[in-house]
């Protein structure tokens, strides 16, 4: 098979707090610039889905590229809000109410829908651990590749410094200690399929 046309998530994403503050995270999607210079080098087209976005909007914007193209594989590296709140507040609130405490619940997971609409997709997910040894990183990181049927894994660390491997279900394809080497490593492993 070969990879002409793929799909890239990158960024951050948000959930409502109230009508004007969000919860997010620190991505950067920088990845995402990367891996797009090395789609470029082997002639690959390239949809790019950059956030930060709300994740209800990631969510719809992603079924709707991945049902009305033909995207031969999905990148999917956009740091995805692992939790909502259970009843965001509908007005900004006001800073007179003193603590708060805001409920939590955990959001659906996107790449379990990626395979769904579109099971002959080659999807790569990323798996971000922080604190872990790198046995407990790959381990979560299988795991989580085989829930959602995807087809490799980027298991990666930044704290202290970034680390990431590329793993299949019963591989170590390689380890890299860059972003720019991780891309180069990756385009090159899904453009040779």
């Amino acid at each position: 098979m070969a990879i002409k046309k793929i799909l890239i998530t990158a960024g951050p994403t948000w959930v409502p707090i109230d009508g004007v503050r969000v919860i997010s995270n620190t991505a950067t999607g920088e990845t995402a610039k990367f891996l797009i210079e090395e789609a470029k080098k082997k002639n690959i087209k390239v949809d790019l889905i950059l956030g930060p976005l709300y994740f209800d909007s990631l969510l719809k914007l992603i079924k709707r590229k991945v049902c009305a193209n033909k995207y031969d594989a999905v990148i999917h590296a956009a740091a995805v809000s692992d939790y909502q709140l259970v009843k965001p507040f509908k007005a900004k609130l006001g800073s007179d109410k003193g603590a708060l405490t805001l409920r939590l619940k955990p959001t659906p997971k996107i790449v379990h829908y990626i395979k769904k609409w579109g099971p002959e997709i080659y999807l790569v997910m990323f798996k971000l651990e922080s604190g872990v040894e790198d046995e407990i990183l790959i381990k979560r990181s299988r795991s989580a590749l085989i829930k959602a049927k995807a087809d490799l894994v980027v298991a990666n660390k930044i704290k202290p410094s970034y680390k990431a491997f590329i793993l299949g279900k019963d591989k170590i394809y390689c380890k890299v200690d860059s972003k720019r080497a991780l891309a180069k490593k990756l385009i090159n492993l899904i453009a040779g399929l």
